[in-house]
This record gives C-alpha cells, sequence and structure tokens, in this order.
C-alpha cells in the first residue's frame, strides 16, 4: 500500500508510466499491454485514482494504436468487486483472471494452488481462501464472458505437513518447493 500511495498521489509518476508504457509499445510492434498491479487496498482505498489511471492508459494507448488492447491481471479476491470491475469496464478490453496462488510458498496454510471449489481451511486459516470457480462466475457476473479470460497454472506445490495427508492440512512455510506438471509426473510413484 505504500508504493500504492506513492504512485496515486503523483500525477508525474503515473504520466512518465503511461507515456514509457505507450512508446514501448509502439517502439516494439506490439498490440497492447497487460497492467497486473497487485495488493491491498486496490479495491478500496485506491479504487477511483486506479480507475482514473487506467482510463488515462487506455485512452492514450488506443489513440497511439488503433485496434490496441490493454488488459489487467486481476486476483480472485478482486473478481467480485463490482465497484473495481465495473469501473473498468470501460477502459480495460480484457480481464485475466489470475486462477492460481490461492494457496501461496510463504504462507503455512498448505493447500491446492488452484482450487476448483471451496477448500477447507486449516485451523487458524485467517485468509478464508477462495476458489477459481466462484471467482470466475463473479467476474463473468460482472463483465461478462466476452472479456473474461482465466488463467490456470501449470505448476503445483508439495508441502511438508505436520498431520499427514488429512484436509485440512497443517504445514510449514519453509518446507515448500514448487514443482511443474512434468515434476510431478516423473515422480508419481509414491504421493
Amino acid at each position: 500500500s505504500t508504493e500504492f500511495s506513492t504512485f496515486f498521489s503523483s500525477s508525474s509518476a503515473q504520466t512518465t508510466l503511461i507515456n514509457n508504457l505507450v512508446n514501448s509499445v509502439v517502439a516494439a510492434n506490439a498490440k497492447g499491454i497487460n497492467i497486473d498491479f497487485e495488493g491491498s487496498g486496490l479495491g478500496t482505498t485506491y479504487r477511483s485514482q486506479f480507475t482514473s489511471f487506467m482510463s488515462s492508459l487506455s485512452l492514450q494507448l488506443h489513440a497511439a494504436i488503433p485496434g490496441s488492447q490493454l488488459s489487467i491481471d486481476l486476483q480472485g479476491s478482486y473478481s467480485g468487486n463490482a465497484g473495481l470491475t465495473n469501473g473498468l469496464n470501460s477502459y480495460v478490453d480484457l480481464f485475466i483472471l489470475m486462477g492460481y496462488d490461492y494457496y501461496w510458498g510463504s504462507q503455512f496454510y498448505p493447500g491446492p494452488v488452484a482450487p476448483t471449489y471451496q477448500f477447507p481451511a486449516g485451523t487458524g486459516d485467517p485468509y478464508g481462501h477462495g476458489n477459481v470457480s466462484n471467482d470466475l462466475n463473479n467476474l463473468i457476473k460482472n463483465i461478462g464472458t466476452t472479456k473474461t479470460i482465466l488463467a490456470m497454472p501449470y505448476y503445483g506445490r508439495r508441502w511438508r505437513t505436520t498431520n499427514g495427508c488429512l484436509i485440512p492440512a497443517t504445514g510449514s512455510a519453509a518446507s515448500i518447493s514448487t514443482q511443474t506438471y512434468a515434476q510431478f509426473r516423473q515422480n508419481a510413484n509414491g504421493y
């Protein structure tokens, strides 16, 4: 939130970023820009500033490159924020739901990277992790299907748990390793 506060309170920083992004896209003969701003407060405290920034970026990008596309990556927790998604809908061409990292490497609650449906929360799990199905439905409800893309992982996490294979599991963040699909297939025996 410190970075958001600094960035959104500086019109010159926003203008510089927009100019640099659009100039880079033009120089590379690319077709668009993808924005991935993550962190707390984006859908609440900084929502109007973020929407204004995206509006300015969209106007400048589309003026410089007719037919270009502006996309945004959204964490699942923002998919149901109608104020955010509806506010951005006029300026963003594609919304990419990040259907991964619902359970991530620096936390102490083992779970699936991309739970299709609600996964039971672990003891003391304060995050109330969501699931891909609900978040995708929320995003579609707010902006429709024509602007929605679901990004899914090609990896998983191997967790060390302290209660065996019971769900929900308990474990330690220090013992996590990220594994690709190919690695899991090669080491399928014993898991």
